[in-house]
């Protein structure tokens, strides 16, 4: 999705939505013109020929002012023209609307951000209802919307082509009847993955974390029950938020099985199946979705209720791979990992402390995993009060062993 606009903005283009609505109709009774007196001037065959005519559409890049005198970027349609209606005070509507033409043969419209200026539907399309004044009328760059370029949302991202359309219709059924259409083009480049990708974009996130958790929870040469639950659970939870999740589930549970049956068959390398997926989910998904993959690996790890020493190496090994920093995962790890999970392990990776540090490094990392825990011990949630007694105890010993040790030259 496109970067929301400043609150500034919101406030200025709905002003100037209500000052356009006004303004059409202020300019059809006042300005437009009853051609019926002055086309023998102009001539029949001229007459015909603007009669005929499409509607002249513009949508330029400009600005508006905000209170403060700034000025803020913005696109405005107008449109020129002339129309013919049964008859004079014949109640009519404006339609306008954005479509994406990139791919002709995939016509699709652009969504809008802003609920103000959107229709029902979220799509950047607006209507205003007028009785057009005359029999035969004529306007000449007739504001019809105003919207930023941040309201846009197109359905796929790059250099988009957009065509911005206008139609004058009979009020109620415009189906019946058009009484004047014209369009234009603009061209516009998205960075954004767009409304359509998303769809796509999340089938194959939940793909990658999929065949990474599966992968990890083969990494011991055993898949375990309650791994394999973690991880179900954990797409129990993420198939919830989504209002059709099958397409997801389908590719998820797919992808699973085939990570499986390659486990099965002696096919799955799994330290470069790690790696390739991992690469994978670091160049295409957000932060936030990686940084679910990683908290999922946690979880499976913590499912045994026993942390190893190898278990703990190849999370620091996955958070590498992930770009995820050593405080978060150190974070997420204590969110999923008690003490008691360290029997078979050191105190180094209970507490997840980084290797080849000095003395003194140690010293103050222990430290600081103190006043962490200390600033827990009277916690409202009874487990995390144990839990944090216990790890203060486990700082406290290894840091009385570490003091008991000469300092370094």
């Amino acid at each position: 999705m496109g970067t929301f606009p400043a609150p500034m903005i919101f406030v200025a283009i709905v002003g100037f939505v209500a000052m356009v609505a006004a303004v059409i109709l202020l300019y059809l009774f006042i300005v437009c013109e009853d051609t019926s007196a002055s086309n023998r001037a102009k001539g029949f065959s001229t007459f015909l020929k603007e009669i005929n005519a499409d509607l002249e559409i513009e949508c330029p890049k400009s600005f508006i002012k905000t209170e403060d005198g700034e000025k803020l970027p913005c696109y405005k349609v107008s449109v020129s023209g002339v129309v013919r209606v049964p008859h004079k005070d014949f109640p009519c509507t404006f339609h306008v609307s954005l479509v994406d033409v990139t791919e002709p043969d995939n016509i699709c419209p652009v969504l809008c951000i802003l609920p103000e200026i959107a229709d029902e539907d979220g799509f950047l399309r607006q209507q205003f209802d007028i009785d057009m004044p005359h029999e035969i009328s004529s306007f000449k760059g007739l504001s019809v919307m105003v919207f930023p370029p941040e309201a846009m949302v197109f359905p796929r991202r790059g250099r988009r082509r957009i065509s911005v359309r206008v139609a004058i219709c009979p009020q109620g059924n415009p189906e019946s009847r058009c009484f004047k259409y014209g369009s234009t083009t603009i061209f516009c480049n998205s960075k954004e993955y767009g409304y359509l990708e998303q769809e796509e974009r999340s089938v194959k996130t939940n793909e990658l974390i999929a065949c990474i958790a599966i992968t990890l929870c083969a990494s011991d040469g055993n898949v375990d029950r309650r791994e394999t639950a973690i991880v179900k659970s954990f797409f129990t939870e993420q198939f919830a938020r989504l209002e059709n999740p099958e397409k997801i589930k389908q590719a998820v549970n797919i992808a699973m099985k085939e990570t499986l049956v390659a486990h099965k068959t002696g096919k799955l390398d799994i330290d470069a199946k790690i790696t390739s997926l991992c690469k994978e989910l670091v160049d295409g998904c957000r932060r936030e979705e990686i940084h679910a993959a990683y908290e999922l690996a946690v979880r499976i790890v913590a499912a045994d209720d026993e942390v190893q020493d190898k278990e703990h190496a190849s999370l620091r090994k996955l958070a590498r791979q992930l770009e995820i920093s050593a405080d978060l995962a150190k974070e997420i790890q204590d969110k999923h990992f008690a003490v008691s999970m360290f029997s078979q392990a050191s105190h180094e990776s209970m507490l997840d402390m980084p290797t080849g540090l000095t003395r003194e490094q140690k010293i103050r990392f222990l430290n600081r995993e103190y006043q962490k825990w200390r600033s827990r011990v009277n916690h409202r949630n009874t487990k995390v009060r144990a839990e944090a007694e216990m790890r203060i105890q486990a700082v406290t010993k290894m840091r009385n062993e570490l003091e008991k040790e000469p300092a370094s030259a």
